[in-house]
């Protein structure tokens, strides 16, 4: 067989050279768990449990609002300890404080000009490049102050009060509550289709509420210029 290499830097991005002079995978095909995927869910919320597969895992988010995000295992010791790199692109597998604290989090580095999986791009940070999602168009009810991304089909709907502003998702409703998609788990009224924002004029698909505890978790329940009340996110 012969040489493919003389040193590591002749070989891939995730390869090393062995002692029979080829190119072989850094960690022996043998990687950490976990994954490099989105870790938003269709309305803007944090899900690594469902995502990263593993609560423990951390989502890597850039911007404010959130223009970036990916799952990142945590507390690794080395590169080997993170999960496989993808298919496409060259990033590097990479353990470091990406995030800037004291834990170390599994990566993918795109620092040096390295090329990002399909559909990914890569974020500057203090500490490394790395790559990420860019932020995904949010499903009706979503997060739309919190998330730089479209609402889809949608209109953002605003609500400020002195140094409080609360934004939701919503969308018309010109043939009745059957155009409003069922409205997220934790929503004891349901959705609802009311006069909500003006302009423009007509209802639109919310999340209705009385009390606060009506609402998903992480919403507040607000009251709206009819004198009515839906869920926001704060």
């Amino acid at each position: 067989m012969q040489p493919q290499c003389a040193e590591p830097s002749d070989c891939g991005s995730n390869e090393t050279c062995d002692d029979m002079g080829q190119c072989v995978d850094v960690c022996g095909r043998v990687w950490g768990m976990g994954n490099y995927d989105y870790c938003l869910d269709q309305y803007g919320r944090f899900a690594t449990m469902s995502l990263c597969g593993a609560a423990s895992d951390l989502c890597i988010w850039g911007g404010t609002p959130i223009e970036v995000a990916t799952c990142s295992a945590q507390s690794c010791a080395g590169p080997c300890d993170c999960p496989p790199p993808p298919g496409t692109g060259d990033a590097v597998v990479s353990c470091g404080p990406i995030t800037g604290d004291a834990v170390d989090d599994c990566y993918l580095s795109c620092g040096n000009g390295e090329t990002c999986p399909d559909g990914m791009i890569c974020r500057p940070s203090l500490a490394d490049s790395y790559c990420a999602w860019p932020a995904q168009p949010l499903a009706m009810y979503g997060d739309c102050g919190a998330v730089a991304a479209p609402c889809d089909g949608g209109t953002c709907a605003t609500a400020t009060n002195g140094m409080s502003t609360w934004s939701v998702c919503v969308d018309a409703c010109p043939g009745g509550i059957g155009d409003c998609d069922p409205a997220p788990a934790g929503a004891t009224l349901g959705e609802s289709c009311a006069d909500v924002i003006d302009p423009p004029m007509g209802s639109e698909c919310n999340i209705a509420c009385n009390v606060m505890g009506d609402c998903p978790s992480g919403m507040i329940c607000i009251t709206i210029m009819d004198g009515g009340t839906f869920c926001m996110w704060p």
